[in-house]
């Protein structure tokens, strides 16, 4: 590449960095006068804009960008439709169809802005807190570990630069505008981004359908070289594997704790259509991205270009090749802001755990005011830290660490929440053991405790076994006080609209 397709390339991504540091600075003003509940919630008055794009942003990731084209290089389409569409696009719809304004009229009334908050409240159940702390700290730090990975591994990719470099600059900047502006400005860099995320998809889309000659083509392409990735399901990806994926990204996108907690942060319950619709169509647009690695895997398999050893650097090496210097700037400025947005929603995420679920609720250290706000500071700096530290040398690829991660999370808290939502039976017994479930079921094989039995991945068997559990055990215990939802669902619809 050229010096002047170079300056062209990194002129736009200095433009972007430049920009997500400026909102930081624009809502700096805020964060100093606010306390930590209003550092991580924004006081509960995001508009619909900001809270849609913060979820597809959080559900997104990295490994979007970079991770699961990676993935459709190796497997091909069940990759695409499996995590990307399938997956994804009811993953979005679940949740805000289920949890968005119950969340939002539960958080307005009892004062809770955190999932351990929301979970401790409805079961009038202290003890849930010892097993959602630690479970939301690893999940989240993992997961935001993934994020720091997919920054190195894209620099490197693309222009060669070092790794750990990499990794450190993309953090430095996404720890700049978010301990300045707190909630505020990562919600305004999250509709920055995401503008940035769909226009960039848009040209990775189309540029790769041309390349190819088309959807039609591309198969024919794959069929005629005999690479054995053009059915929806192949020998590379078994069906066990295809639903794993399809429901630790769907029905989980629930348990999600980084993502869900985003209804609680919007300004009025009314507003939640509008913000389903904008979710789903950016989403819907992000989604075909991977058709890259798809291109991709053609190209190598008839020697076009040279087998690619690290399946993670695929994106970056597309656009090397193939992509104009003015718009892969903008691509990996699309790469950065997934990232960003992720990483620094959950780290927001942890540390809102670290402070108000520990330092407030367990040890009662007041965090109120400014004293607040430099504990919430400090929490995500460390996090933060601790999360790039590990990524520095991390222990595997980017979609096997974000899977984890976020199995955890979806097996521990899916079932308990929606139950908590919508389900007036579910008892403080059935939350409990069902959260036990699911984390045992989970961390045992990834601990190397026992190797798990089923087809299914552990994240997978973990969430559905503790929706079972619940169910029996809230079958056979006595339910709490639950006054605050009416009996039946159109009950609590219409007492939703009542509020209008």
């Amino acid at each position: 590449m050229g010096m002047s397709n170079a300056a062209q390339m990194w002129g736009v991504v200095a433009v972007y960095l430049l920009a997500c540091i400026g909102a930081g600075f624009i809502t700096a003003r805020k964060a100093k006068t606010a306390n930590a509940e209003d550092y991580f919630t924004s006081k509960n008055q995001l508009p619909p804009l900001a809270v849609a794009f913060s979820l597809v942003g959080t559900a997104m990731s990295g490994a979007m960008f970079l991770g699961v084209p990676g993935q459709a290089y190796t497997k091909g389409w069940p990759i695409v439709f499996g995590i990307c569409m399938t997956s994804g696009m009811v993953g979005v719809l679940l949740a805000n169809l289920l949890l968005a304004k119950p969340m939002r009229r539960y958080s307005e009334h009892h004062s809770c802005t955190t999932i351990t908050e929301i979970l401790v409240d409805i079961y009038e159940e202290r003890k849930l807190r010892y097993i959602l702390i630690p479970m939301i700290l690893l999940g989240n730090l993992f997961y935001g570990m993934a994020q720091w990975v997919s920054i190195g591994n894209l620099f490197a990719g693309l222009v060669g630069m070092d790794y750990k470099m990499a990794v450190l600059i993309g953090v430095a900047v996404t720890l700049l505008y978010t301990l300045l502006g707190g909630n505020s400005s990562n919600a305004l860099v999250s509709v920055i981004q995401m503008f940035i995320a769909c226009a960039a998809s848009i040209y990775v889309i189309f540029l790769a359908l041309h390349l190819s000659g088309g959807f039609t083509q591309m198969n024919l392409n794959m069929a005629a070289v005999d690479i054995g990735n053009v059915s929806v399901l192949n020998d590379k990806v078994p069906l066990w594997t295809f639903l794993g994926f399809t429901f630790i990204y769907s029905i989980g996108m629930m348990g999600n704790p980084a993502a869900v907690i985003k209804f609680v942060q919007i300004k009025d319950h009314r507003l939640y259509p509008m913000c389903l619709t904008m979710a789903t169509l950016s989403y819907a647009v992000i989604c075909f991205v991977p058709v890259a690695g798809m291109f991709m895997m053609h190209e190598t398999a008839v020697g076009n270009m040279p087998v690619i050893e690290s399946i993670d650097t695929v994106m970056p090496v597309f656009l090397a090749n193939y992509g104009s210097p003015l718009i892969t700037g903008l691509v990996i400025a699309a790469c950065l802001s997934c990232i960003m947005s992720t990483g620094a929603a959950l780290m927001f995420s942890a540390a809102s755990s670290l402070v108000k679920d520990i330092l407030a609720d367990i040890f009662h250290v007041s965090i109120e005011g400014k004293k607040g706000v430099r504990y919430s500071q400090a929490a995500v700096l460390v996090l933060t830290v601790i999360s790039a530290w590990i990524a520095l040398d991390p222990p595997g690829a980017i979609v096997d660490l974000a899977a984890q991660a976020w199995g955890l999370m979806a097996a521990c808290i899916t079932f308990p929440l929606l139950f908590g939502m919508r389900w007036l039976r579910a008892t403080r017994a059935s939350a409990f053991w069902g959260m036990i479930t699911g984390f045992v079921i989970d961390i045992g094989p990834f601990l190397g405790i026992w190797k798990h039995p089923l087809p299914l991945s552990p994240g997978v068997t973990g969430m559905f076994a503790s929706g079972i559990v619940m169910i029996i055990v809230s079958l056979c215990t006595k339910p709490g006080n639950k006054d605050f939802l009416p009996p039946t669902y159109a009950q609590m619809k219409a007492a939703m609209n009542s509020n209008k």
